[in-house]
Protein backbone atom coordinates (compact mmCIF):
# COMPACT_ATOMS: atom_id res chain seq x y z
CA UNK A 1 0.00 0.00 0.00
CA UNK A 2 2.73 2.38 1.15
CA UNK A 3 4.80 2.03 -2.16
CA UNK A 4 1.74 2.28 -4.23
CA UNK A 5 1.00 6.01 -2.88
CA UNK A 6 5.30 6.69 -3.31
CA UNK A 7 4.72 5.83 -6.64
CA UNK A 8 2.37 8.02 -7.47
CA UNK A 9 3.42 10.93 -5.75
CA UNK A 10 7.03 10.26 -7.21
CA UNK A 11 5.04 10.49 -10.26
CA UNK A 12 2.90 13.56 -9.32
CA UNK A 13 6.01 15.20 -8.45
CA UNK A 14 8.03 14.13 -11.71
CA UNK A 15 5.06 15.53 -13.39
CA UNK A 16 5.19 18.77 -11.47
CA UNK A 17 8.94 19.41 -11.89
CA UNK A 18 8.39 19.18 -15.74
CA UNK A 19 6.04 21.23 -15.76
CA UNK A 20 7.76 23.76 -13.58
CA UNK A 21 10.66 23.54 -15.92
CA UNK A 22 8.62 24.22 -19.41
CA UNK A 23 6.88 27.58 -17.43
CA UNK A 24 10.27 28.58 -16.56
CA UNK A 25 11.99 27.90 -19.86
CA UNK A 26 8.69 29.51 -21.69
CA UNK A 27 8.62 32.53 -19.23
CA UNK A 28 12.72 32.91 -20.46
CA UNK A 29 11.99 32.52 -23.86
CA UNK A 30 8.87 35.21 -23.25
CA UNK A 31 11.62 37.47 -21.23
CA UNK A 32 13.69 37.48 -23.76
CA UNK A 33 11.57 38.31 -26.78
CA UNK A 34 10.36 41.18 -24.91
CA UNK A 35 13.55 42.94 -24.10
CA UNK A 36 14.55 42.25 -28.07
CA UNK A 37 11.32 44.03 -29.05
CA UNK A 38 12.20 47.05 -26.52
CA UNK A 39 15.48 47.28 -28.33
CA UNK A 40 13.88 47.03 -31.38
CA UNK A 41 11.24 49.72 -30.87
CA UNK A 42 14.19 52.33 -28.60
CA UNK A 43 16.30 51.85 -31.83
CA UNK A 44 12.98 52.75 -34.53
CA UNK A 45 12.21 55.91 -31.96
CA UNK A 46 16.10 56.99 -32.11
CA UNK A 47 15.97 56.25 -36.08
CA UNK A 48 13.06 58.35 -36.53
CA UNK A 49 13.56 61.37 -34.49
CA UNK A 50 17.11 61.64 -36.08
CA UNK A 51 14.93 61.67 -38.91
CA UNK A 52 12.59 64.41 -38.19
CA UNK A 53 15.05 66.61 -36.40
Amino acid sequence: MGTHTEFLFTKRYQFLRTEWDLHKSFLKINFSRTKTWELIQSFFLLKISVLCS
